[in-house]
């Protein structure tokens, strides 16, 4: 595994290494060394340990990044800053592919705090990953109540 130990300042793992060590990155994070990402692998992460995970763009060093953060089984968490690409849903119930109230309240939060900076900002899409395969995935946006 690249550097991928609880006290790395930013720890690096493929996806095959996360599968394979069980390593939950938590709020810190793990900078993800693929070139790209199958939701459906994120899920079986998320499957294997029962918890959440998140996909957050985001920028380290002055670099773009793709970082996943791991949480509980209901919730996972996310940075202020990044560009929130999906979460996974691991829970099987009649609600896996829709998104929680609180998925819909930062979805908007997020998009708000947007707005104060650009007022021209577009709002932006997000994912629930409720599945193992690659479009086992519900495309979600902010919503405005």
């Amino acid at each position: 595994m690249n550097n991928c130990a609880a006290n790395s300042a930013q720890p690096h793992a493929s996806i095959a290494e996360l599968l394979e060590s069980g390593y939950l990155p938590g709020e810190k994070g793990v900078i993800i060394t693929d070139g790209s990402i199958r939701f459906g692998d994120v899920y079986k992460l998320s499957e294997k340990a029962g918890v959440e995970f998140s996909i957050v763009r985001e920028s380290v060093d002055g670099k773009s990044v793709t970082k996943f953060y791991s949480g509980s089984a209901w919730s996972s968490p996310a940075p202020r800053d990044g560009r929130l690409i999906g979460h996974t849903h691991p829970n099987k119930n009649a609600y896996q592919k829709w998104p929680s109230e609180a998925d819909i309240n930062i979805m908007n939060a997020r998009y708000y705090r947007e707005l104060a900076v650009n007022p021209y900002a577009q709002p932006r899409p997000s994912r629930i990953i409720w599945g193992p395969g690659d479009t086992h995935n519900t495309i979600f946006w902010p919503t405005f109540r």
